[in-house]
């Protein structure tokens, strides 16, 4: 369940993004578990689809989650050191991961034009 249904204002510590990008709107927000929702709501069909971030994700799914190939995701997970290994089970830690991204984010105004 989303933590912003049925509620007539947001929770206490709750953080809500809202941006655009073409023909979507977003609404992210993060609970006071710490789990972020990103809620995308697709304007040309009026259809909503909810799909939940996992503070700790597999491979696979981290690599499904940010549109990158399972050996590039897990790569940057290690760059990151955002990897956690219980027996043979390895999980990324995704605020880790996405503070390290933000070290590649271009600064550099010439390569927007």
């Amino acid at each position: 369940n989303s933590p912003l249904q049925g509620q007539s204002k947001p929770p206490a510590k709750l953080v809500v993004l809202i941006a655009l990008w073409g023909n979507a709107s977003f609404d992210a927000a993060t609970d006071d578990n710490n789990r972020k929702e990103i809620t995308v709501r697709e304007n040309c069909e009026h259809q909503e689809r909810v799909q939940e971030m996992k503070k700790y994700v597999r491979y696979s799914d981290g690599a499904k989650m940010y549109s990158m190939g399972k050996t590039k995701f897990q790569e940057l997970a290690k760059e990151a050191q955002a990897c956690y290994k219980i027996g043979q089970l390895v999980l990324v830690n995704t605020e880790i991961l996405d503070k390290y991204m933000e070290s590649f984010r271009i600064t550099d105004k010439n390569f927007y034009k």
